[in-house]
């Protein structure tokens, strides 16, 4: 066919010239350039082995498709616009060599560069390609100056040097799995993606896939992701692997980014060397998940390392990006918690929830708005945990003997099956109210409520009884308005009702049981109602008794 006879094809859609299967030789441009830019349809060649000695050009918008199981590219194939190429083997056997010494389908980077695309340069079989892909051999392949992305389909694939694409482009492998060769596999400029669908892992521990790019798309890996990046990198897809796949990465001085509706799936556990700024869930399967870096919640997450053991390590701080909106939920099954270093110091967290964790250490400041834990033990250590809004407790919360160590909160719920164990002289400050309908073990603690609460409006301490399991030590009111309901009250150390606070012994003519020093300050109110209180000191030492000049029902001396 002649570039006229060419011409006389009219057609909006596809000319296809040859038979699917068909194993003839196809050769372009010996009498001359092929131009069809004027016309209106795509070209699809279909035989054995491709060669072409002048240029063959499309209209704009139209794609170039070629197969054949070796090719000769000798002169520009052209596409413009959103114009794609496509090189596929008609075996979907046969290998494929990038500027490689392998590969019976072999394209060398000058043949490479005299494709002219805008859109995507896709390279192998669609869906069926099973030939292996080498690259770089005879050296790197240096594309930065093309327009085109590039995708590449087919089987595993190995890089001996690296590729490079122009900027702002996306790289594709629809491939079996990866190997890493020297130095940067993958360089693609600013805002350049790669994406993967592999049949097999990318990278290894030993030999990890390396890359310069900006961004990875959505993925799915049959395998391990092990990726180090130049720098910052961002995901900008979901992520997913298969096979108890395992994801790390690795961004140098650089962030990771997950922005939202990301999610990663990693039955093999995830890692990040760096900061990272996550925005969508990470879950693994009975694995662990590791932030060396500061992370960011730039929205609300979920941390899940499934019901056996994995480990949640947050090895830096953890700072919302907005005072008390980025919500955080974390499920470690029988594995642990570590929060390293400051929590909410810079910008605090929203809702807390410790789904279940065997322990959950803070080991620094920890702030945040709503604080639920609903199985495990947190332990509060050296520091101290600020809830903004309420707590709800069904797990074990243990507080740190020091006197700087401690919880501050509005409401506290301990839940049945719900402990909070105090050591030594460490705090409890509740500005709402306070209920226990599980266990309490005071130490020698002090808990303060300094609410707000009105003769109207109280706030109330229902203590959970007078057992071992409810007794306060040192209780202390600052402020507000705070009434007993429905269980009597034991305090194993001092009673201190100070500045105008009124504490309202309740309707239901409950009992006070005191065994240290009683305050009620000059300008503070102590409501009797119709309650007693009882001295219950049996160790025959001497307290002091202030009644601040309020009435009490009846005092029992024990």
């Amino acid at each position: 066919l002649t570039s006229t006879e060419l011409g006389y094809l009219a057609s909006a859609g596809t000319v296809t010239i040859g038979v699917s299967g068909g194993s003839g030789a196809i050769t372009a441009g010996s009498a001359g350039a092929i131009d069809l830019s004027a016309e209106t349809f795509g070209l699809t060649l279909i035989g054995g082995s491709f060669a072409n000695t002048n240029t063959l050009t499309l209209a704009a918008d139209k794609s170039l498709n070629i197969t054949g199981d070796t090719m000769s590219i000798g002169a520009a194939l052209t596409t413009s616009v959103t114009g794609n190429i496509t090189l596929q083997p008609k075996t979907t056997s046969t290998t494929i060599g990038l500027n490689d010494v392998s590969g019976t389908l072999n394209l060398t980077s000058t043949e490479l560069g005299y494709l002219a695309s805008a859109g995507t340069v896709t390279i192998g079989l669609v869906t069926t390609g099973t030939g292996a892909i080498t690259i770089g051999s005879t050296a790197a392949i240096d594309l930065s100056a093309e327009s085109f992305g590039m995708t590449l389909n087919g089987g595993a694939v190995t890089f001996t040097n690296g590729l490079t694409l122009p900027s702002g482009k996306t790289m594709t492998f629809n491939t079996g799995a990866i190997t890493s060769g020297s130095g940067t596999d993958l360089t693609i400029g600013a805002t350049g993606t790669a994406i993967f669908t592999t049949s097999g892992a990318v990278g290894t521990s030993g030999n990890i896939f390396t890359t310069a790019i900006d961004q990875i798309g959505a993925s799915n890996i049959a395998g391990n992701l092990y990726l180090t990046n130049d720098t910052s990198l961002t995901l900008t897809g979901a992520l997913t692997t298969t096979s108890s796949g395992l994801v790390s990465f690795n961004t140098g001085a650089g962030s990771l980014t997950i922005n939202s509706s990301c999610n990663v799936i990693a039955p093999g556990g995830f890692a990040t060397n760096a900061a990272a700024s996550l925005a969508s869930n990470i879950t693994t399967t009975n694995t662990a998940i590791t932030f060396s870096g500061a992370v960011t919640l730039a929205g609300s997450v979920e941390l899940s390392t499934g019901s056996g053991a994995g480990t949640i390590t947050f090895a830096s701080t953890l700072n919302g990006t907005t005072d008390y909106i980025e919500n955080l939920t974390l499920t470690a099954g029988t594995g642990n918690i570590d929060f390293d270093g400051i929590v909410g110091g810079t910008k605090k967290l929203g809702d807390v929830q410790i789904v279940s964790a065997t322990t959950a250490t803070m080991d620094a400041a920890f702030s945040c708005d709503d604080f639920t834990l609903t199985e495990g033990t947190f332990a509060v250590g050296v520091s101290n945990l600020v809830a903004r809004g309420n707590s709800s407790i069904t797990g074990a919360v243990t507080i740190g003997a020091s006197s700087d160590t401690g919880w501050t909160t509005v409401n506290l719920t301990i839940n049945a099956n719900g402990s909070v164990t105090c050591s030594g002289a460490s705090k409890i400050n509740v500005s709402g109210n306070w209920a226990n309908s599980g266990t309490f073990t005071a130490d020698s603690s002090t808990v303060t409520f300094n609410g707000s609460g009105t003769a109207e409006v109280p706030n109330t301490l229902d203590s959970g009884g007078i057992a071992a399991a409810n007794k306060f030590f040192n209780l202390t009111q600052s402020s507000g308005y705070l009434k007993l309901t429905t269980n009597d009250l034991w305090i194993a150390g001092d009673f201190n009702n100070s500045g105008t606070a009124t504490f309202d012994v309740g309707d239901n003519s409950q009992k006070i049981y005191f065994e240290g020093n009683w305050t009620n300050g000059a300008s503070a109110t102590f409501s009797a109602q119709s309650g007693n209180v009882v001295y219950a000191n049996t160790a025959g030492t001497t307290k002091t008794f202030d009644s601040g000049g309020d009435s009490l029902y009846t005092l029992d001396m024990g």
